[in-house]
């Protein structure tokens, strides 16, 4: 209807300066040599957690403000827990952000539901986690097909763009996964970025 498409325009108009913020923010990563380089040793087959990553050649994050931006961006209401700041890779951050909240976003407004999502960050001796817990919004995608290239929910036929989140994970050294939340056929699903990195 017209009231909906005006709706959707103006809040295209009101994220202008925040997508504006977050696609420099990857631009900048992108032209980075050595996001590069990492970006196609993934490619070429790096499949988990490097020990090895140098964070040192990346900027501070904090990552409740990244957080915010995005769930603001995809009108995500967020129960957020824990917070911390990290070195690591800001276009990987934001590339898993988007993905996860604009699923979040989308498959909520298609199953007529408020979007939200519970973010737990905890930090542990080598690695900072963030858990994103959806336990009202099941997922009917199998979770061994969640990172596959084509993969969509039924409901959509837009892809969920997870495959391309985990590989830029995992070539800023990290890891993104995903598992049911119980063992209910209704079950939500948690989704865990690992990231790499000194916390301060």
């Amino acid at each position: 209807t017209d009231d909906h498409l005006m709706a959707r325009a103006r809040r295209l108009r009101s994220n202008a300066p925040q997508a504006a913020r977050r696609a420099q923010r990857m631009s900048q990563a992108m032209l980075n040599p050595t996001w590069q380089q990492s970006t196609m040793d993934a490619l070429d087959g790096v499949s988990g957690f490097d020990p090895q990553y140098e964070d040192e050649k990346h900027d501070f994050l904090d990552l409740p403000v990244y957080l915010a931006e995005a769930a603001e961006m995809h009108q995500v209401s967020l129960d957020l827990k824990g917070c911390a700041s990290i070195q690591w890779d800001a276009g990987a951050l934001v590339s898993v952000l988007d993905n996860v909240l604009g699923n979040v976003s989308s498959l909520s407004r298609d199953r007529m539901l408020r979007a939200r999502c519970t973010v737990v960050i905890e930090s542990f001796r080598e690695k900072v986690e963030m858990r994103f817990e959806t336990p009202d919004l099941p997922l009917d995608v199998p979770l061994e097909k969640l990172f596959e290239p084509w993969a969509s929910s039924r409901n959509s036929n837009k892809g969920l763009g997870l495959y391309q989140a985990r590989k830029q994970a995992l070539a800023a050294g990290g890891q993104l996964t995903a598992k049911k939340l119980d063992a209910s056929a209704e079950s939500g699903i948690r989704v865990i970025l690992s990231m790499p990195c000194k916390k301060y």
